[in-house]
């Protein structure tokens, strides 16, 4: 598919170690350009999904086309961005805090939310390139529908580690195109009303919460 295509989302990267940024492809209009970067904690999971950088302006890759899905059914949604949230038409996402669910020393630059992932046992439809160069599925599939297009293959070095690979090590990781399958799929369920954001009490609850159990643990021994 040739980049010009006007219902083609490309990447860049905003950060590359030892290289700065990765740029698009030339010639793609702005409004089609989103960055693949993907926070990792410092136990290597990623947590965490990077939507917006406020500086530079740039949309990462899942939002740009959770934007395009939407402008295509005929219901555009303009972001506005304010200290603390990100606005998607009118659905607030507050971005994550330096405290929030836990964490004390990641960096929560930009507007980050914590990824709520979907049941492992609901995959997205998968063609190898193969199939799709013999015709081998059914148009209805591609059709009106979200494609991402990726390679799964171990050996590129694009596989992430995930909350479902505690314990596990190499063995349950996740190719980076179904972790930007999980974002996209995160901000459809919110744009559709769903509860796919996690809430965080302030410090001062959590500490508080904190010290009632451990009262009560102190008592019942």
């Amino acid at each position: 598919m040739h980049p010009a295509a006007k219902n083609l989302i490309v990447i860049k990267k905003v950060y590359a170690e030892g290289e700065g940024e990765v740029p698009a492809p030339p010639g793609v209009e702005p409004q089609r350009v989103g960055f693949n970067d993907l926070p990792t904690d410092v136990d290597k999971v990623i947590r965490r999904s990077l939507l917006y950088v406020r500086r530079s302006q740039d949309h990462s890759f899942g939002l740009r086309v959770t934007l395009a899905d939407q402008a295509r059914r005929g219901k555009p949604l303009a972001v506005r961005t304010d200290d603390q949230h990100l606005y998607l038409g009118d659905i607030p996402l507050k971005a994550l805090g330096d405290h929030d669910g836990g964490y004390q020393a990641e960096d929560s630059s930009g507007y980050q939310i914590l990824m709520r992932y979907s049941d492992r046992q609901t995959t997205p439809r998968s063609l190898s390139l193969s199939q799709v160069l013999s015709g081998q599925f059914d148009p209805g599939w591609i059709s009106g529908n979200i494609v991402l297009i990726g390679s799964i293959a171990p050996s590129l070095k694009d596989q992430f580690s995930t909350p479902f690979s505690f314990g596990q090590g190499d063995q349950l990781t996740m190719p980076g195109v179904m972790v930007h399958a999980e974002i996209i799929s995160q901000l459809l369920n919110l744009i559709a009303g769903e509860a796919a954001l996690y809430r965080f009490l302030p410090p001062w609850a959590e500490g508080l919460w904190l010290l009632v159990w451990c009262l009560g643990a102190g008592a019942l021994t």
